[in-house]
C-alpha cells in the first residue's frame, strides 16, 4: 500500500497527485521512502499539490525533518519558504533543522528570511541559540523582516529582555514606521 502511494506521488496529472497526498494524510501513513517526493510537492505547479504536501509533511513531523531542510536549498524561493513554515509547524522535533534556518536567515528572498524566522521561534529550543539568530535580524536591510524578528522576540517574550536595548535603539531610529511600531 505504501508503494502503491508512493509511485502515484510521480504521477504527470495532478488529481491524481493529490490524491495520493490526501490518502497519505488520511491514512496516517509515514511513506519513508516517498517522504522526498512529498517535499518535493512543496513545488509543485498546482497550488493544491503544494498545500496538501505542505499539510502530509506538517503531519508526518520528525520523519520529514531532513527532506525538509534539503527542500531549504530549493531553486524556487516559495519552495523555500514552504519548507521553512513546514518546519516550524512542526515545531520542537524540527530542532535539528536549526542550523539550516539560520543560514536562511541570509537569504536572497526577504519571505523566505522572515519564514525561517517564524520557524526558529515556532522551534524554541535552545532558546539562546534562537533568541541570538532571531536579534541578529533585526538589523536585516528589508524593514519586513526586521519588523517579523521584532515580533518573533515579543512573542518569545521575558526570555528575550537582553534584546531589550536593541528594541530600543529600533524604536526610537529605524527609518521604517512599521519596524518602529513593533519595536515599542
Amino acid at each position: 500500500e505504501k508503494y502503491i502511494l508512493s509511485r502515484f506521488l510521480e504521477h504527470p496529472d495532478a488529481s491524481i497527485r493529490g490524491r495520493a497526498l490526501e490518502n497519505i494524510q488520511h491514512l496516517k501513513v509515514t511513506v519513508m521512502p516517498a517522504v522526498d517526493l512529498i517535499a518535493a510537492g512543496l513545488a509543485d505547479k498546482q497550488e493544491c499539490i503544494r498545500w496538501r504536501s505542505w499539510v502530509a509533511l506538517k503531519e508526518m513531523g520528525g520523519p520529514a525533518v531532513p527532506a525538509l531542510i534539503m527542500t531549504l536549498e530549493h531553486k524556487q524561493a516559495s519552495t523555500r519558504r514552504l519548507a521553512a513554515e513546514t518546519l516550524g509547524r512542526i515545531g520542537p522535533p524540527a530542532k535539528d533543522a536549526i542550523p539550516a534556518l539560520i543560514l536562511r536567515l541570509k537569504d536572497d528572498t526577504p519571505v523566505v528570511r522572515s519564514a525561517s524566522l517564524e520557524a526558529l521561534r515556532q522551534i524554541g529550543e535552545p532558546k539562546e541559540q534562537i533568541i541570538a539568530a532571531i536579534a541578529s535580524s533585526l538589523t536585516d536591510r528589508d524593514p519586513y523582516v526586521r519588523e517579523a524578528a521584532v515580533s518573533s522576540l515579543g512573542l518569545i517574550g521575558r526570555g528575550a529582555k537582553n534584546t531589550a536595548p536593541l528594541l530600543k535603539t529600533l524604536k526610537d531610529r529605524d527609518s521604517d514606521e512599521s519596524v518602529r511600531d513593533a519595536a515599542s
